[in-house]
């Protein structure tokens, strides 16, 4: 038998690909193995603290730039502090706000940490409309943050209806009727929860057209059982967001809940279907008609912005006629006891058979 040898100049034969693959996933566990009795690694840490540089004032614009020529204060003697985020626990003291409003709160921990302005220590009248703000940290580095405070936070029509006469409230909704449209002094809002009547001139110069939305501020008053805003500032205008749609109401329910100035329906936009005129504007200074749909009479008044003339007149100005039956939009009203509802022009009388 032959026997085949190599030279020393000769290489072994090449290992087969496969059989490399299999030896190279035997040494890798081998490795991950010995690794299993090595102590475990530390967790990392972010090495190195940050801070953050505030400022707080009363932005009176409402545009987070401080600005006094605008109106806006420095809020002093503030206190201030950071919590871990979502909890009570605090980094360090409170720290005090200086003469101009600004603070420093140092040696923070890298993270998103709640900023929180102690509001018993803001003066009386002043609102932090978000409290606490959340602030970003980073290592070795300022953060930056600007708190406007304001007279008023905003809160629906609802919640405004609620806390009633002689408070200061902010509030935000669409123009159901514009300046004078109704009356002189007249302006009306909804939003998503209830409407209300404005009793302003400060609105005649903006440009206001129904289906704007406004955010405005001012004092709650009452006149005769109607809830009104006054002492109005008007804070930012949305141009044609559109006009809601008229609610459904009889007139019963406006001659019983229309007088109750926490109640849902005064200051909606609304309509009564087929209600009949049943006398001439006689009443209630010659602007007062009954209407009657089948529940029961309430008053439609027809008051100076849509006619100048009273009585009798008025019917040949809008082209009614007492008997005829009408369909009905306009503005839910009260004086007294009485329930009333304000259309806004001749358009929002559309006549329709007595039929029922």
């Amino acid at each position: 038998m032959t026997t085949l040898r190599t030279s020393a100049n000769q290489r072994p034969p090449a290992m087969p690909r496969a059989t490399r693959s299999v030896f190279a996933l035997i040494l890798a566990g081998l490795v991950v193995m010995a690794g299993c009795d090595a102590d475990t690694a530390p967790p990392f840490e972010i090495e190195g603290t940050g801070w953050i540089e505030g400022h707080l004032f009363l932005d009176q614009e409402r545009n987070q730039r401080f600005d006094p020529g605008d109106g806006d204060s420095a809020i002093a003697d503030a206190q201030v502090e950071v919590r871990e985020r979502g909890t009570s626990r605090t980094f360090g003291s409170p720290v005090i706000t200086d003469v101009e409003g600004r603070f420093t709160v140092e040696a923070l921990p890298p993270g998103t940490h709640d900023l929180l302005v102690i509001e018993a220590s803001v003066p009386e009248g002043v609102e932090i409309c978000q409290n606490p703000v959340p602030v970003s940290v980073y290592r070795n580095e300022p953060a930056s943050v600007v708190i406007g405070a304001r007279d008023a936070c905003l809160i629906s029509i609802e919640e405004a209806r609620e806390l009633g006469v002689g408070e200061f409230v902010n509030i935000r909704g669409i123009v159901t009727s514009h300046p004078g449209q109704v009356q002189s002094n007249f302006v009306y809002i909804q939003d998503a929860t209830g409407g209300i009547q404005f009793f302003t001139s400060a609105l005649d110069d903006a440009g206001l057209q129904i289906g704007d939305r406004i955010d405005v501020s001012g004092e709650l008053d009452e006149f005769n059982s109607t809830l009104q805003l006054g002492s109005v500032q008007l804070n930012e205008v949305e141009p044609g967001v559109g006009a809601p749609a008229p609610t459904e109401l009889t007139t019963a329910q406006i001659m019983a809940d229309a007088p109750n100035m926490s109640g849902p329906i005064q200051g909606l936009l609304a309509v009564v279907r087929g209600a009949e005129l049943q006398s001439s504007f006689d009443s209630g200074g010659n602007r007062n008609a009954s209407i009657d749909d089948g529940s029961g009479f309430a008053l439609v008044r027809v008051a100076s912005g849509v006619t100048g003339n009273t009585g009798d007149q008025i019917l040949d100005d809008l082209g009614l006629q007492v008997g005829a039956c009408y369909d009905i939009v306009g503005l839910v009203g009260a004086f007294g006891s009485d329930g009333q509802l304000f259309p806004r022009s001749a358009d929002d009388f559309s006549e329709v058979s007595c039929e029922e």
